[in-house]
C-alpha cells in the first residue's frame, strides 16, 4: 500500500507558479498516512523554455513486501547503462533513521528517467499474454504465474506449454518487491513499442503497449507512471530541459480495488491522488474565482489506462482487456458439465426457474474452496512483521463482523499464517455517551463472540485475539471532519456512517476478550434478553439464525459451543409472522400495536402520522426511545438498570469489566482481510430477495451484474481511503480475478436460492463452503449491513435527526 499523487500545472498564469510549492506539500502530507514506512517523497520536472509547466510526482510507502522498501517515485530509465538506480537506492535505506515527518525528501531526476508510482500488489501475472495483439476491451484465456512462495514460483498446473524461461522474469518479486517486477515489465514494453515505432512497425503504439503490461497483473492496484517523449529518452535533451514534454499513464485495476481521485477544478491544473485533498487551510485563495481544489474531485472508473499529453492536455484512454486463468475455465466447465450430466441420469427438483441438482451444488462449494483458500494464500503469504518484531503481534487481521464471510476469511487464514503468530479478529460497535450499555449488545459484537467461539473451539491451537473496539458518539465526533475528507467525493450519511466504522476498524485500537469472558458474555446477554422481553419489548433480535436447529451441529461441539446457541435462541424465539398480508418479515412476539414488523409498522403509522401532521409514534417497540410505554414506567428499565442485570460479583464477567481484566491493545497488523464482494456477488443483502421476488432469476442475475460492476463507486474505493488512513492495506479475497471469473459464470441457482428463507438461501454455495470446512452454527447467520450491525447508524442518525425513522441515508452528511 502507497499513497501516491501527482500534480501537473500546465497554466502560463503566474500565480498558479506561485501556488504550486504549497499545493504539493499539501498533497505530500495528505499522502503519508497511507504511507508511514518510507513517506513524502517526490520528484520535479520543469517543462518549456521558461519552465513554467510542472510536473510533480508524489509517493508515501507502506513496506508490504521484499527485504527492504523502496522509496517512490520510482526512477528508471529505458536505457541499462543509466545509473538511475544508484541515485534512488539511498533513498529507501534511509527509512530506518529519524527523519522529519513534517519534511519532503525530493529525487533528483534527469531527462531521460521516467518515474512510477505503485499502489497495490501482484499476485499473479500472465506469462503469454504479451505475444498477443492489443483488444480494446473484452475478455480472453491466460496462463498465470502464482507467485505465492520465498523460494520458488508455481506454475499454473494445467497448461505447461509456454517456455519455461519465460517465468524467470517474475523471480524479482520475491527477491524484491513487486513493484520492481511491474517497473520491468513496463519498462520491456515501453522499449519495445518504441523500437516498433522507429522500424516503422505501428502495429502497437506505446499506449496499448502499458494497457497490454497491465492486463497482465492481477491484484489490487492502482499506478502513475511518467514517460518522456523519445527525444528525452534518446538523451539529446539536457536535464529540467525538454522542449517535448512527455506522456503520463494512469489507471486503477479492473475493479477497482485501490483509490485513485482525479481533480480538474482548476483551469490548467490537474492533480491525481489516492484520497483527496482539502487545499482549504491556504492562506490565500485561489485567484480564477473563488473556487476551492478540494471542492470538485471524481472517482476515477477502473479498467482504464488513461494517457494525458503534457504539451497539449490532452486526455485518451484505452480499456484494460480481461484475462481470465486458464485453470478457472476448467473448473467451470467442470462444474457446468457435471450439472448437465446429473440432470440427465438423475431425477431434479425443479424450484423456480432454475434446476437444482445436489451433486453440482457439492462440486461448486468444493471449487470455490479451493479458489478462495488460493486468494486468501496470496493475500497472507508474504505478511510484514510488525515493527515490535515480537512473535506476540499479529501481521494479519480480520474484519470481523461474525458473519459468514469473515469467518471463512479466518478459518482459511488460519491454513498459511505460521501457527505460532496470532491472528486478529477486529470487531467495531459504537454507542451513545449517555447510554454505554448499547456497546455490549450490538447485533454484529453478539454475532461475533458467537463465531469467535466457534473458531476457538475448532482451531484451540490458534491464538484468535478477539479485539473488541467500542466507541462513543463523542470519539465519532472528534474524528467526524477527518473521515468527510476521507470519503470525499462522497458526502452521504450512509457513506458517513459506513467509513467511521471501517475508520475505527482499521485503526484497530480496543480491548481483548478471551474464550472464558466471551462464554459468559454471552450467557449474560442473553439473560437479559428474557429479562428485557418482559418490560419493554426489543425492536428485533440481535442474533437471527435461518433456523433453531440444533442438529446442524456437528456431533463433536462442544458444552460451550451449545450454550452459545442456547443464549442466542433467547431472541429468535419471541417472535411472530407479520400481520400484514405478503409480507414474510418477522415480528415482536408482544409490544407491537400492529403486531406487525418494523417496516410494516411505519407503513400502518404513516395515515395517522399525515392527520396529525406530525410523528404520530404510536409503537413502544418500533417507536422506542421516542414513545413512553404503554406499561407502567416504573417497570421499565433505564440505562443504568441494564448495567445491573449484566454485572457480576465477579467484574471480570461484566459486559465493561476492568483494564486489568481486558487489556488495551492497538493491532500491529498491517494486513486488513475484509469481506466485501462476497454479499454483491452470491446474493446477501436483503435488496436482492425483493428483486428476486419482483422478476424472478432473470432480474436478480442482471442485478447481481449490476451490484458488482458498481463496486468501485459504491464501496471500494471510500473503504481503502478510510482503512488505510492508519497505515494498514485491505485486501479483498473474495474479489480475487479467479473468484469473480467463476462466480461469474457460474449458473445463478448454484450461488443462492431465495426460495430458502434467509441465512439458508443467500449466498447458498458460501455456507456450503463454511460447512466443508467445519463451521456449523455461524453458517446459518442471517446478514447485517455494518451500519445496522454496529450500531452506528443508530446512535448517528439518533443524535443528528431525532430517531432512525427520521434518518435518511441518502441525506448529505455535515460537519457538526
Amino acid at each position: 500500500m502507497c499513497g501516491i499523487g501527482l500534480l501537473i500545472s500546465l497554466s502560463q498564469q503566474e500565480h498558479h507558479c506561485q501556488d504550486v510549492k504549497e499545493w504539493n506539500n499539501l498533497l505530500s502530507k495528505t499522502l503519508s498516512n497511507r504511507g508511514p514506512d518510507v513517506p513524502r517523497h517526490l520528484c520535479h520536472y520543469e517543462f518549456g523554455d521558461k519552465r513554467n509547466v510542472r510536473l510533480t510526482l508524489h509517493g508515501s510507502v507502506l513496506h508490504m513486501r521484499g527485504a527492504t522498501p523502496r522509496a517512490q517515485p520510482l526512477l528508471f530509465s529505458l536505457h541499462p547503462s543509466t545509473d538511475v538506480f544508484d541515485r534512488c537506492r539511498g533513498y529507501a535505506s534511509e527509512q530506518h533513521e529519524n527523519v522529519d515527518d513534517d519534511a519532503m525528501t525530493e529525487i533528483p531526476v534527469n531527462a531521460d528517467d521516467c518515474a512510477l508510482c505503485w499502489n497495490g500488489e501482484c499476485y499473479t501475472c500472465s506469462v503469454d499474454y504479451d505475444e498477443e495483439p492489443y483488444q480494446n476491451g473484452g475478455m480472453q484465456h491466460g496462463t498465470m504465474v502464482e507467485l505465492v512462495a520465498d523460494t520458488h514460483i508455481q506454475v499454473a498446473a494445467t497448461n505447461n506449454s509456454y517456455p519455461r524461461q519465460k517465468a524467470e522474469q517474475f523471480k524479482t518479486i520475491v527477491e524484491n518487491s513487486d513493484t520492481m517486477l511491474v517497473k520491468d515489465l513496463l519498462l520491456q514494453c515501453i522499449a519495445k513499442a518504441r523500437q516498433n515505432r522507429c522500424s516503422d512497425d505501428l502495429s502497437v503504439s506505446e499506449h496499448e503497449a502499458i494497457t497490454m503490461t497491465m492486463a497482465r497483473v492481477h491484484g489490487e492496484y492502482s499506478f502513475l507512471l511518467y514517460v518522456p517523449s523519445s527525444q528525452a529518452s534518446s538523451g539529446t535533451l539536457q536535464p529540467q530541459q525538454h522542449s517535448s514534454k512527455g506522456y503520463v499513464y494512469y489507471g486503477r485495476d479492473e475493479l477497482g480495488r485501490r483509490s485513485l481521485l482525479i481533480n480538474r477544478s482548476i483551469n490548467g491544473v490537474v492533480v491525481i491522488s489516492s484520497v483527496a485533498t482539502s487545499f482549504h487551510s491556504q492562506k490565500n485563495q485561489l485567484r480564477d474565482g473563488n473556487s476551492l481544489i478540494g471542492d470538485r474531485w471524481e472517482e476515477l472508473p477502473p479498467g482504464i489506462v488513461y494517457r494525458m499529453d503534457l504539451a497539449t492536455g490532452e486526455i485518451s484512454s484505452k480499456a484494460i482487456q480481461r484475462i481470465i486463468n486458464k485453470d478457472v475455465e476448467f473448473l467451470v466447465s467442470s462444474v457446468t458439465s457435471a450439472t448437465i450430466n446429473d440432470d440427465l441420469g438423475n431425477k431434479s427438483i425443479l424450484i423456480s426457474d432454475s434446476i437444482v441438482t445436489k451433486p453440482s451444488i457439492e462440486h461448486a462449494a468444493k471449487f470455490l474452496l479451493l479458489l478462495l483458500d488460493k486468494s486468501i494464500q496470496r493475500r497472507v503469504m508474504h505478511a510484514p512483521t510488525p515493527k515490535s518484531q515480537n512473535a506476540l503481534e499479529s501481521s494479519v487481521a480480520v474484519l470481523f463482523s461474525g458473519g459468514i464471510d469473515s469467518v471463512i476469511l479466518a478459518a482459511l487464514s488460519h491454513r498459511h499464517i505460521p501457527s505460532n503468530k496470532p491472528i486478529d479478529l477486529i470487531n467495531v460497535s459504537f454507542y451513545d455517551d449517555s447510554d454505554s450499555f448499547l456497546s455490549a449488545i450490538s447485533p454484529d459484537r453478539l454475532a461475533a463472540l458467537h463465531s469467535y467461539c466457534e473458531l476457538t473451539a475448532k482451531w484451540p491451537e490458534r491464538n484468535w485475539r478477539f479485539i473488541a473496539v467500542d466507541v462513543s458518539y463523542r470519539e465519532v465526533l472528534e474524528e467526524e471532519a477527518k473521515v468527510l475528507q476521507l470519503i470525499n467525493p462522497l458526502d452521504s450519511t450512509m457513506d458517513f456512517n459506513i467509513a467511521v466504522a471501517f475508520w475505527f476498524a482499521g485503526r484497530g485500537k480496543g480491548r481483548i476478550i478471551n474464550r472464558e469472558k466471551a462464554n459468559k458474555l454471552v450467557q449474560d446477554i442473553g439473560n437479559h434478553s428474557e429479562t428485557q422481553r418482559k418490560t419493554t419489548p426489543s425492536q428485533e433480535p440481535l442474533l437471527r439464525f435461518a433456523k433453531v436447529n440444533t442438529s446442524m451441529a456437528s456431533n463433536e461441539s462442544t458444552k460451550s459451543a451449545s450454550t452459545h446457541k442456547t443464549a442466542a435462541t433467547h431472541f429468535s424465539k419471541q417472535r411472530a409472522a407479520c400481520i400484514r398480508d405478503g409480507c414474510a418479515r418477522p415480528a415482536p412476539l408482544y409490544g407491537c400495536v400492529f403486531h406487525a414488523c418494523k417496516f410494516c409498522c411505519g407503513k400502518f403509522q404513516s395515515p395517522i402520522s399525515k392527520f396529525l401532521g406530525r410523528s404520530a409514534q404510536l409503537c413502544p417497540v418500533h417507536n422506542n426511545g421516542d414513545v413512553v410505554s404503554f406499561r407502567d414506567s416504573k417497570n421499565v428499565q433505564t440505562p443504568a438498570s441494564c448495567d445491573k442485570v449484566l454485572s457480576c460479583e465477579n467484574d471480570s464477567h461484566s459486559c465493561r469489566s476492568s483494564e486489568n481484566d481486558n487489556p488495551s491493545v492497538v493491532s500491529s497488523a498491517k494486513i486488513l482481510l475484509s469481506g466485501v464482494g462476497a454479499d454483491e456477488q452470491m446474493a446477501g443483502y436483503g435488496r436482492h430477495r425483493s428483486t428476486f421476488q419482483r422478476g424472478g432469476y432473470a432480474m436478480l442475475r442482471d442485478e447481481l451484474k449490476m451490484e458488482v460492476r458498481r463496486l468501485w463507486i459504491r464501496n471500494l474505493g471510500r473503504d481503502d481511503r478510510c482503512l488505510s488512513d492508519c497505515g494498514k492495506e485491505a485486501r479483498f479475497p473474495y474479489l480475487d480475478e479467479d473468484v469473480v471469473a467463476f462466480l461469474e459464470e457460474m449458473p445463478l441457482h448454484l450461488k443462492c436460492n431465495l426460495n430458502l428463507p434467509p441465512g439458508d438461501g443467500d449466498k447458498l454455495i458460501l455456507r456450503r463452503v463454511a460447512r466443508l470446512i467445519g463451521i456449523d452454527e455461524c453458517s446459518t447467520l442471517v446478514k447485517r449491513a455494518i451500519q445496522f450491525g454496529s450500531r452506528i447508524a443508530k446512535v448517528s442518525d439518533k443524535n443528528r435527526f431525532g430517531s432512525q425513522r427520521r434518518a435518511s441515508g441518502g441525506a448529505k452528511h455535515v460537519c457538526k
